[in-house]
């Protein structure tokens, strides 16, 4: 969603007043998305159904008993999903865990600014200076991409997940910033 809202307030004065609080604008683009699904995977060819060159899909565990795909997202950047609710399945055969069964982090982001027009009369009649502050990411909220999604290597029936399943490492957006600007109409 997004506004922009042009402050009403002094529009009528004259003077040094209209100059300095007159002619405001605010406006704020927010953003709020869901995340994006994603599929744990194996790295290696367990299942033996891909060719050497054929990286397209990735092989799928199983889901461990006493687990469901609403228990195993634990949304902590260190650990966003938990590696141990998979196993590997039987050597040749495909895992129970659907394509696309987990769902990675939101994006929440907010972008404000504050805009101060001025006459500007050597542009034209309708020439005017407009000073910008812009904030992006006002509330600083940190957006985090997709996790680690592979599990397990697949080298062995029995191995363990490795060690960085399910950790985030990377953000989608940047921290706060700030930015003065001047923009010439005319």
């Amino acid at each position: 969603g997004n506004w922009i809202w042009t402050l009403p307030f002094f529009k009528n004065e004259t003077g040094l007043v209209r100059g300095v609080f007159g002619n405001w604008e605010l406006s704020t683009i927010a953003t709020l998305q869901s995340g994006n699904p994603f599929t744990a995977g194996i790295q290696a060819d367990f299942t033996g159904t891909r060719c050497a060159t054929d990286a397209r899909g990735l092989d799928r565990p199983s889901i461990r008993p006493g687990f469901d795909a609403s228990s195993i997202v634990l949304n902590d950047p260190n650990r966003y999903f938990d590696p141990n609710a998979f196993v590997l399945p039987l050597r040749g055969t495909f895992g129970n865990l659907g394509r696309n069964a987990l769902i990675g982090p939101g994006l929440v982001t907010v972008d404000f600014a504050v805009m101060k027009n001025f006459g500007f009369k050597p542009l034209g009649e309708s020439g005017r200076l407009q000073f910008r502050m812009e904030i992006f990411n006002l509330l600083n909220h940190a957006n985090f991409n997709l996790p680690q999604r592979i599990t397990f290597n697949g080298a062995a029936q029995n191995e363990l997940p490795i060690g960085n399943a399910g950790l985030i490492t990377s953000t989608s957006t940047t921290a706060r910033q700030i930015q003065l600007g001047l923009k010439v109409q005319w």
